[in-house]
């Protein structure tokens, strides 16, 4: 089997593979399955040397394709990403606030000083 033919393979089972790990929403397995693709492609792009002929060129334009779809998936995984951090910290922030209201008062308004003697 060719290396185009194997990473276009590995490119399509892999798109598959996220496609339903995101909407899961399972992240650990969704980074799992991107590295391992990242490790597979990099020997298969070892072995692609040019010339090439014309299948392999038509090959080449879907393998981009391809990559394409793969890249904005990991795009929306990490902007999901972000935006999980970024409410956590917010909740976060909340919560101290609520367990202490008066932490970040810095002005002493509404003291009384009794001048009577």
């Amino acid at each position: 089997m060719s290396a185009f033919l194997q990473l276009k393979h590995l490119m399509e089972e892999t798109l598959e593979k996220l496609e339903k790990l995101s909407v899961e929403k399972n992240r650990e397995s969704f980074i799992e399955t991107f590295e391992h693709f990242l490790y597979e492609r990099e020997k298969l792009l070892k072995d692609i040397k040019p010339p090439f002929t014309d299948e392999e060129k038509r090959m080449g334009e879907e393998l981009v394709v391809l990559d394409k779809k793969i890249q904005a998936q990991i795009e929306q995984f990490f902007q999901t990403l972000k935006q999980s951090m970024r409410n956590l910290k917010k909740q976060k922030h909340s919560n101290k606030k609520y367990a202490n209201p008066y932490q970040d008062v810095s002005a002493m308004d509404g003291m009384f000083f009794d001048k009577r003697n």
